[in-house]
């Protein structure tokens, strides 16, 4: 399953539309459905926000499997991981389709 069809998966079973869960975590509903199509890819904080908002695990939110070392971090050491270039992870509000997500950073493929 990718990770647009999880983000709209926990979204409607979380009985929220895509305007509802933007607005919630902070970004443009039209951000939200790039995301769920796979036109781009949100950032960890992003995914940290949704999983939240969601009560999803954020782990298999992100991965699709049940375990990761970024389950237990807040969101500020979410916000601290770098993506490269002096670039952190809540700099931004998505990546393009052209960045890949290797260990803790971000790097284009």
């Amino acid at each position: 399953m990718s990770l647009g069809t999880r983000i709209r998966q926990v979204r409607s079973q979380s009985g929220m539309t895509i305007r509802q869960l933007a607005g919630r975590i902070n970004v443009s509903h039209a951000t939200l459905g790039h995301w769920e199509t796979g036109k781009c890819l949100p950032s960890v904080v992003s995914l940290l926000r949704i999983s939240r908002e969601t009560s999803c695990d954020f782990t298999w939110l992100a991965t699709g499997h049940v375990h990761s070392e970024l389950s237990g971090l807040t969101e500020n050491e979410i916000n601290a991981i770098s993506c490269g270039a002096g670039v952190y992870g809540g700099s931004a509000e998505a990546y393009g389709p052209t960045w890949a997500l290797r260990g803790n950073m971000f790097h284009s493929i």
